[in-house]
């Protein structure tokens, strides 16, 4: 089978990363399956950015809110930024040799594609998706083929993000899917209620390859640092005062990896807002001694490296991802919205031999449920 795979824009999150290679791979390793992920990017044409700015003044100067205006980073400054995380997306991840956006997708079709399947990531939730009905599949319209699966598609919150009109036309598209898999126990509830359809709760695919797949990236000997990893991206938990007091609490030295972010200021010194290499990214959770994160896929690999950590919620990016995949594991206990009850989560250590008997479980039924849909 020649199978297309429809997740998010590859940018430079590490987690997004991961979960394109990590899928691809466990097609491969699992049922020999070659898969091509689409490269799909975000339309730049004047029309596009007019529309952007046309949203700021209403937003600004009608509604009155306290916004910045547009941003845009040149061509040649995302190169130098990207440099590292290209460098993975180039070697591990096999992408389509056509860039496509919303507009030319229909021409897939004469590519012929034995199936798609939507995934991983946030590909339900509108403010991440470039054109919702794209990961509805809306441009296999009449194509009845061409198998059509979700694997671990998030919706990212447990309510209804989707105006009236969008839910209409997605209900009746994911109708269309042969096999329908999410990953939050929120979004299960959310495809029975709102689009009449039955979801299985499957685990993200990074959650489905072994601790050595990824030490195989690494291609060399670890060794255990005494530091803490450090991998929050909220600016409100992201500053020097909350650093310089794990710093202490802990008595041992923060591995940060984000790199600044780019604004007009910071992009003066370009190099400072360089991703380092997706590498330097596992390695941080392979060989560190405790893990403080807000990130899903940090908590993901926390567990699955089997670290002590700490995960800090986030309201705004949603809280469902977070507390579905810690009830899984019964770390419930691990999640913190806010720092005054970290000291409290310090005192307990997990029991990972529980945990990785769970993850074998539900790994099972992850890997069970692509083979029947796959199949059917």
């Amino acid at each position: 089978m020649k199978i297309a795979i429809l997740t998010l824009p590859i940018h430079n999150n590490y987690g997004g990363l991961l979960q394109a290679y990590a899928f691809q791979k466990v097609l491969k390793k699992e049922f020999n399956l070659d898969s091509e992920t689409l490269d799909i990017v975000k339309s730049t044409s004047w029309v596009s950015k007019a529309k952007g700015h046309i949203k700021f003044i209403i937003k600004k100067y009608i509604k009155r809110e306290n916004i910045k205006s547009p941003f845009y980073i040149s061509n040649v400054q995302k190169l130098i930024i990207s440099q590292n995380t290209d460098a993975f997306k180039n070697t591990y991840i096999k992408l389509s040799e056509k860039k496509y956006t919303t507009k030319n997708l229909h021409q897939l079709k004469n590519i012929n594609f034995d199936g798609y399947i939507v995934g991983s990531d946030q590909v339900w939730r509108p403010i991440y998706s470039p054109n919702i009905q794209t990961y509805f599949l809306d441009f296999l319209k009449g194509d009845k083929s061409s198998k059509k699966i979700s694997y671990a598609a998030s919706f990212g919150v447990d309510y209804n993000e989707f105006k009236k009109k969008e839910l209409e036309e997605c209900s009746n598209l994911l109708k269309q899917f042969d096999a329908v898999s999410v990953r939050e126990k929120g979004a299960v509830t959310l495809c029975k209620e709102k689009y009449c359809v039955e979801a299985t709760l499957v685990l993200d695919p990074t959650l489905l390859l072994n601790v050595e797949d990824y030490k195989a990236i690494l291609d060399k000997n670890l060794k255990n640092k005494k530091q803490i990893m450090f991998y929050v991206l909220d600016p409100k938990y992201a500053n020097k005062d909350i650093e310089d007091s794990f710093q202490k609490y802990f008595d041992l030295p923060l591995f940060k990896i984000m790199p600044e972010a780019a604004t007009k200021d910071s992009l003066k010194n370009i190099e400072d807002c360089i991703y380092p290499p997706v590498e330097d990214w596992i390695e941080g959770f392979l060989s560190s001694e405790f893990i403080i994160t807000d990130s899903f896929h940090g908590t993901i690999f926390s567990i699955l490296f089997n670290k002590q950590f700490i995960t800090i919620g986030n309201v705004a990016r949603g809280m469902e991802r977070f507390n579905s995949i810690l009830k899984i594991f019964n770390l419930e206990d691990r999640l913190v919205s806010d720092l005054s009850g970290i000291k409290e989560v310090l005192k307990t250590k997990i029991d990972y031999n529980l945990v990785n008997k769970i993850l074998e479980v539900e790994k099972k039924k992850s890997l069970d449920f692509l083979k029947n849909s796959l199949k059917k």
